[in-house]
């Protein structure tokens, strides 16, 4: 297998958390421009080493958000009849690093907001697992309860600002469940 094949199927690994090999077809071509059936993809990603990517019953996925291929059923139903969310190869190819992460503006004013009460480190780690949390489509008491155990309280003061940036950090995120487009750009597709 090439390499720009290789780096677009970790790619898509990394955007999409798990994607089949039917739907790889059509990214690799996307991308590439080269046309392979499901059994010669399958048969060249047999002879790689994909670690630490997972490969189970036609699907490659990330264990760093589920581990094991049973824990992604409820991200597979909820992404089903979904589009895939293509943008330009420069843009796609980082997502091969899968700890890469586009960072926002809300992001950045969450994690200004939250090292007022703990370490720089501490926050920037904590908006990572909560950004990590919306990717695999976590409710938002989950990713609330996340921060609360980081020991972060708003103050009242706060809290519509709070409220705001949690809202936008939410519809900025690349989920899983959509293909890789985040909640605002999926609705603006389907109207």
């Amino acid at each position: 297998m090439d390499d720009i094949s290789e780096k677009t199927i970790r790619a898509a690994a990394g955007l999409y958390g798990i994607v089949h090999v039917r739907h790889l077809c059509e990214i690799v071509e996307h991308y590439t421009g080269k046309r392979y059936s499901r059994a010669q993809l399958n048969q060249m990603m047999d002879e790689q080493d994909w670690h630490p990517l997972r490969r189970e019953q036609g699907f490659i996925y990330r264990p760093d958000a589920f581990a094991a291929l049973a824990e992604w059923d409820s991200v597979l139903a909820r992404a089903k009849g979904k589009p895939f969310w293509m943008p330009p190869l420069a843009q796609f190819l980082p997502y091969a690093d899968l700890d890469h992460l586009s960072v926002s503006a809300s992001m950045q004013a969450l994690q200004a907001l939250f090292s007022t009460q703990i370490p720089e480190a501490e926050a920037k780690q904590l908006i990572r697992d909560m950004h990590g949390d919306l990717r695999k489509g976590a409710a938002m008491s989950q990713v609330m309860k996340r921060m609360m155990d980081a020991g972060i309280r708003i103050d009242p003061a706060h809290m519509r600002r709070f409220g705001d940036l949690l809202a936008q950090l939410c519809n900025e995120t690349r989920m899983f469940m959509n293909h890789g487009f985040t909640p605002q750009e999926l609705m603006k597709r389907t109207g």
